[in-house]
């Protein structure tokens, strides 16, 4: 005797296994009109598999012979003991399967944003090319002389120097990037930065350099 899974989600069982389908699906109904139990369809693959251990087990067969005939009571701890054990084994697996349940979805959320991440990293690439095609200066090099600018910020005489050339050809920079329609707000903040307020400033030469084009007024 084995109990069967109606339209994908339906199931009937003998009461004595109430509680260890209600441990694997909390959120389960109960349908009188169909006198069954009825999970979502996000649950069918763990209800297939609560089935077959069920079945496997064959638990209903001895319920179905207790109810035929009355067991001592050394074959009713047996059949407890045979619950127990089929609801633990049926918990763990139901464990399993909603995990991967899970990360199956998180990884379907993350596509799109992987997409858009990537998309806006190949915009990025092709923004940074242009403005060294445009004004023969890469970014790795307008970063070298931010972190010039920072290393200047020291207190030393010798660092002024550095701190100032640096902040000149940063400068220079801006004006190229203006002639050919391009900003960034980073650019224009490590410009400013004051060589005697490290505590203030430094970070501003930290930031990643954000570029955009400079919109037209109307």
């Amino acid at each position: 005797m084995t109990i069967q899974i109606i339209d994908g989600t339906k199931v009937s069982f003998p009461f004595e296994l109430k509680d260890a389908f209600r441990k694997v699906f909390p959120s389960a109904q109960w349908n009188a009109a169909d006198r069954a139990w009825v999970v979502g369809p996000r649950s069918t693959k763990r209800l297939e598999q609560w089935v077959q251990l069920v079945n496997e087990s064959r638990i209903v067969e001895k319920i179905a012979t207790r109810e035929a005939a009355a067991l001592n009571d050394q074959e009713m701890r047996s059949v407890r003991s045979n619950l127990s054990s089929l609801r633990d084994q049926i918990a763990e697996v139901a464990s399993h399967s909603v995990t991967r349940e899970e990360i199956q979805a998180e990884r379907e959320k993350l596509k799109p944003l992987k997409a858009k991440l990537a998309a806006a990293k190949s915009e990025e690439a092709d923004l940074h090319a242009a403005i060294e095609d445009a004004i023969g200066v890469s970014v790795a090099f307008i970063n070298g002389l931010r972190r010039n600018m920072a290393s200047g910020m020291n207190g030393r005489a010798s660092g002024t120097e550095v701190f100032d050339e640096a902040c000149a050809q940063l400068r220079q920079i801006r004006e190229r990037l203006r002639v050919i329609g391009i900003e960034s707000e980073q650019l224009n903040a490590s410009i400013i930065a004051n060589r005697n307020r490290p505590d203030r400033d430094k970070q501003l030469l930290a930031k990643p350099l954000v570029f955009r084009k400079i919109e037209e007024e109307g």
